[in-house]
C-alpha cells in the first residue's frame, strides 16, 4: 500500500485544484480557490508543497507552472481520512489515474 500523505486544509484545497486541472500557475490556482487568498499566500503554499515533494514546477514565461506529484488516492487531510473534501464542495470529482496509469487527466467522475 502506498504511503498516505497528510495535507492541511489549505494545502488540500490547492492540491484539489491541481488534481482537477492537471497543473496551474499561482494566479490560476488563486483564481480557482473557493475562499479568497493573496497571491503571495498561494505562492508560499505551493513552495511548501514543493519542498514536501508533493508538487514540482516548470518555468513558463515569467511564471512557474506547478504539477502534482501525488494523486488523491495517496492523500488525506490532517483532520480526516479522505482527500476530496474541496472537490466535493465544488461538485467535481477529479479523476487522477485509471488502471494504475500515473498520467493525470482532465476528466471528472
Amino acid at each position: 500500500m502506498a504511503k498516505r500523505t497528510a495535507f492541511t486544509e489549505r494545502e488540500l484545497d490547492i492540491m484539489s485544484i491541481l488534481w482537477g486541472e492537471g497543473s496551474g500557475t499561482v494566479a490560476e490556482v488563486r483564481d480557482e480557490l473557493v475562499h479568497s487568498a493573496g497571491y503571495t499566500g498561494v505562492l508560499k503554499l505551493l513552495q511548501i508543497l514543493e519542498l514536501k515533494g508533493m508538487v514540482r514546477h516548470e518555468q513558463e514565461g515569467r511564471a512557474y507552472r506547478y504539477f502534482p506529484l501525488v494523486g488523491p488516492a495517496d492523500a488525506h487531510s490532517a483532520g480526516s481520512s479522505i482527500a476530496f473534501s474541496t472537490a466535493r464542495r465544488r461538485g467535481r470529482w477529479p479523476v487522477w489515474c485509471r488502471d494504475g496509469d500515473s498520467t493525470p487527466t482532465r476528466s471528472y467522475a
